[in-house]
């Protein structure tokens, strides 16, 4: 929307020629010193960032190494206007490997829904943390409303056996669900929630 301030985006960096970092900024004059996700050769490695835009609209991506970009929106933000962020924990909210929040181990192509029955039902989006422990091979998990049907994107990348967290926010129309491409334990922090009253942007 042309009231939009910032937007919400996940960015992934894919098959990097070598170590370096990406800068997500809002298109001015100098790349700020600062790095939205740090990468080594070869490496897929998505990191979620709240962007501001510039005053055409515009977010710009500095890559200190040639790499592929990928870029997903999954939100924006505008001043006054829609939901506004409350503040939680973080608490845990999930642990496959303890069973928490009533889920196991994700097998290869499996879908879990993250319990959220504790939050207001005036809820419309929660900021979340999800980590990939202990994935058997290389492959991805992406967080989504449920209601709205797996997109075809991703929010986790890893590699078997290492842990790779990201950041999220998700809408929670038909709660929350993760989709693993690949058999990984999957660990949950809520850090926050969106309704219509709480700290606006």
């Amino acid at each position: 929307p042309t009231d939009a301030t910032a937007a919400v985006v996940n960015v992934a960096a894919v098959g990097p020629s070598g170590p370096g970092f990406v800068t997500v900024y809002p298109c001015s004059d100098s790349v700020p010193t600062a790095s939205t996700l740090n990468f080594v050769a070869g490496q897929t490695v998505a990191n979620t960032a709240i962007a501001a835009l510039s005053a055409s609209g515009q977010v710009c991506i500095y890559t200190q190494t040639a790499t592929d970009i990928i870029v997903d929106v999954t939100g924006w933000l505008g001043k006054g206007s829609g939901s506004k962020f409350n503040a939680l924990g973080p608490s845990r909210v999930m642990d496959t490997r303890t069973g928490q929040g009533g889920a196991t181990r994700l097998p290869a192509g499996g879908t879990v829904q993250v319990d959220l029955s504790s939050l207001p039902s005036n809820t419309t989006a929660v900021a979340l943390n999800v980590t990939s422990v202990a994935a058997s091979g290389p492959g991805f998990a992406t967080v989504y409303p449920c209601a709205s049907g797996r997109p075809p994107t991703s929010t986790i990348n890893f590699v078997a056996g290492s842990p790779r967290p990201n950041n999220t926010i998700v809408g929670v129309s038909g709660g929350v669900c993760i989709y693993s491409m690949t058999s990984t334990e999957i660990i949950v922090d809520l850090v926050g929630y969106f309704a219509p009253t709480g700290l606006s942007y």
